[in-house]
């Protein structure tokens, strides 16, 4: 962003007539194309920031506290998807979504400020065990369930009671969830996706995401009854 200011400085106070002639034919041709304007106007020719080290977990290897950018996993979900980039490290989309309670508002005014697990089509209760359950309680994640529009109903009828059901209005998370191979989604509270995996590896990537934070949970196994001695 630095050297993006600074170069946008160095056009803005062009002294040459030449170069500032130039300039401002560009801007008045740019002016007849707004689509191509907006690309330049709202800087969308940055890449997105993108952390691949922190409190992240790989979703092909499930390496704690790293995230390559590329898919690499062999498995067909990951093979037959239409983008083999990863998604963890990058900021999440903010779509609208709707509940009963709040109406249409966006993602983030849904789901509140906090860690967040994000589920497509499928309740975090049913899909994961209760020992992974206790940690997301203590590390004070939100349980979220995302549903097209006409699945809300049912869906909050008979997904747990601690779940939010969210109604994608737009169908824009549908389509996020449909190009990738991971329905399930553990968002951190600067809304970077930290885990990102199929249902069935949510413990084994919660608990790599855990470990990249040095999380201690206060959960233990029923096998474990022992209480855990903090360090």
């Amino acid at each position: 962003m630095v050297d993006l200011s600074l170069t946008m400085g160095k056009v803005i106070k062009i002294a040459n007539p030449l170069g500032v002639f130039a300039r401002d034919t560009a801007s008045s041709v740019l002016n007849l194309f707004p689509s191509v304007k907006s690309y330049f106007a709202d800087t969308r020719f940055k890449p997105m920031p993108r952390y691949v080290k922190g409190v992240l977990a790989d979703p092909s290897t499930k390496a704690s506290g790293t995230a390559n950018g590329k898919l690499t996993n062999k498995l067909i979900p990951f093979t037959t998807a239409n983008t083999n980039i990863s998604p963890v490290g990058v900021q999440f989309i903010q779509p609208k979504v709707r509940t009963d309670e709040l109406g249409t508002v966006l993602l983030d005014e849904a789901v509140g400020k906090w860690w967040t697990l994000l589920v497509c089509g499928n309740d975090p209760v049913d899909a994961l065990p209760a020992e992974t359950l206790a940690k997301l309680k203590d590390l004070g994640a939100r349980l979220v369930a995302v549903v097209p529009e006409t699945q809300y109903e049912w869906a909050k009828r008979d997904m747990h009671e601690e779940t939010l059901v969210l109604a994608d209005t737009a169908g824009r998370l549908k389509k996020w969830f449909d190009d990738r191979p991971t329905p399930m989604l553990l968002i951190r509270p600067d809304r970077f996706v930290a885990g990102a995996c199929l249902n069935q590896d949510g413990p084994e990537t919660i608990d790599a995401v855990l470990a990249a934070m040095n999380f201690q949970s206060s959960a233990r196994s029923e096998q474990d009854p022992a209480p855990a001695l903090a360090n």
